[in-house]
């Protein structure tokens, strides 16, 4: 009998560290990004509480004919740790990456909140590609893995000069209103405006990048306003399903576009 309050206070005191470690959710940043065609670029994973682990190990994968992952190397927290620290990265398959960071001696440790690791890619035609996490492992300083430790994926949108004004007397703003949108309230409604004539693309794409619904495509001319109204539908006019889209705007020399959430 004397033995069994301790025993017990022990365990609860277990269950409550494995509670603890558990339920912990990295993030990507940017998340969900627009990038230009043929630039590098860098996806961080951050923690956002204040947790200390030893190793961070991850593999990522993606649309090869979008992405070629370059390099991958340990985030901030792991630099400013003090400790000594191991670290590599794989790229060998096409659409797939791992990465890993390891701090090495039993005493040495990194604390969030703060980057952890950092991947970078390279973009290599238009188009939308999902970055998905096939594993992700975190370990506490005792070398013990972190349960339920998750990572949503993000999307990238690559497209020529998407996001750059080319020429500063073409402004373009791009703007939606009603985002999320219901099509039994009325619609989605999308406005933009030219400083002179230019040839306007404007349609939707679903999340794996391909094209739902031509909006438009024609000549405006300058301080023109259109005013266009998405109801939800394809070209073919059937309903598309709740989901994530993008509204993408080109012109001969920008682009640019806009994550939009339709909800049935």
């Amino acid at each position: 009998m004397s033995n069994a309050r301790p025993k017990s206070i022990l365990l609860i005191i277990l269950m409550l560290l494995g509670l603890s470690a558990g339920a912990v959710e990295l993030r990507f940043d940017p998340q969900d990004g627009t990038f230009g065609l043929d630039e590098d670029i860098t996806l961080s994973i951050y923690l956002d509480e204040a947790l200390e682990l030893r190793t961070i190990e991850l593999r990522l994968s993606f649309d090869p004919d979008i992405l070629a992952a370059v390099d991958g190397e340990p985030g901030a927290c792991f630099g400013a740790s003090g400790c000594m620290v191991f670290d590599d990265f794989q790229n060998d398959i096409p659409g797939e990456c791992y990465g890993t960071a390891i701090t090495i001696g039993y005493d040495c440790w990194v604390t969030g909140p703060g980057e952890l690791y950092r991947f970078t890619f390279h973009t290599l035609s238009e188009g939308f590609s999902h970055i998905d996490v096939d594993m992700l492992r975190l370990y506490n300083p005792g070398g013990v893995i972190i349960e339920d430790a998750t990572l949503p994926g993000t999307l990238v949108f690559v497209g020529t000069g998407t996001g750059i004004v080319a020429d500063p007397t073409l402004p373009c703003a791009l703007s939606i209103a009603g985002n999320p949108f219901r099509p039994a309230d009325g619609g989605m409604e999308i406005r933009f405006g030219l400083a002179r004539p230019a040839a306007v693309d404007l349609a939707i794409f679903d999340i794996a990048g391909r094209l739902v619904r031509g909006l438009l495509s024609r000549q405006i001319g300058p301080g023109a306003e259109p005013r266009i109204i998405w109801d939800g539908k394809n070209d073919a006019g059937e309903d598309l399903p709740s989901s994530v889209y993008f509204c993408v705007l080109r012109t001969g020399d920008f682009s640019d576009s806009r994550k939009v959430v339709l909800l049935r």
